[in-house]
C-alpha cells in the first residue's frame, strides 16, 4: 500500500514539474506577441454621383510577431477574415459588401505580419448617417487587447470627399 501512495504522489509531482515547464515555455514563446492597433472612421463621399458613406477600419501589426487568425469588424456591421492582398492592391466589394486594400501587402490570408497593415470597408448609401463606428479586430491567440478597438462619434456630417 505504501508504494502505491508513494507512486502516485510521484506521478503528481512530476506532472506539476512538466506543467510548470510548459507553462514556463509557453510564456517565453509569447513574450513579443504581435499587436493590433485598430483605427475606424466613416466619411461621406460622392462617386459617380451617388453619395454614400464609408464605414472603415484599419488595423495594423506593430507588434514583433505575426498575428494570426485576424478577423475585422463594426458593431451592428459585418466581421469576415483578412484576406491576401499584394502590396497597393484593392479588392472588393466582395459577396459580404466589403472593399479591401493594403499599402503594405498581406503575405498570408487572415494574418498580419509586424508592419502590415489592411483597410476594410463598405459603403452605406446615402450621407445621411450613422456616423458614429465602433470597428474591431480579433486574433486567435489573442493579442494585446487595449488597442484592438475604436469608437468614433460625430453629431455632425462628415466631410464630404469627391472621387
Amino acid at each position: 500500500m505504501n508504494k502505491k501512495l508513494i507512486r502516485a504522489a510521484l506521478v503528481v509531482a512530476s506532472t506539476g514539474t512538466v506543467a510548470a515547464g510548459i507553462a514556463t515555455g509557453a510564456g517565453a514563446a509569447a513574450a513579443a506577441p504581435g499587436n493590433l492597433v485598430v483605427t475606424a472612421y466613416s466619411k461621406c463621399v460622392t462617386s459617380h454621383d451617388r453619395p454614400g458613406t464609408d464605414r472603415v477600419v484599419f488595423v495594423r501589426n506593430t507588434g514583433d510577431t505575426t498575428v494570426k487568425h485576424v478577423r475585422v469588424g463594426e458593431l451592428n456591421g459585418p466581421e469576415h477574415s483578412i484576406p491576401r492582398l499584394a502590396e497597393d492592391q484593392e479588392i472588393g466589394p466582395r459577396s459580404n459588401g466589403m472593399r479591401y486594400y493594403s499599402a503594405t501587402g498581406v503575405r498570408k490570408a487572415g494574418e498580419l505580419a509586424p508592419g502590415e497593415s489592411i483597410k476594410t470597408w463598405h459603403v452605406v448609401p446615402g450621407c445621411t448617417g450613422p456616423w458614429a463606428i465602433a470597428g474591431y479586430a480579433l486574433s486567435n491567440p489573442m493579442d494585446n487587447p487595449a488597442g484592438n478597438a475604436d469608437i468614433r462619434w460625430s453629431a455632425t456630417k462628415p466631410p464630404r470627399e469627391t472621387n
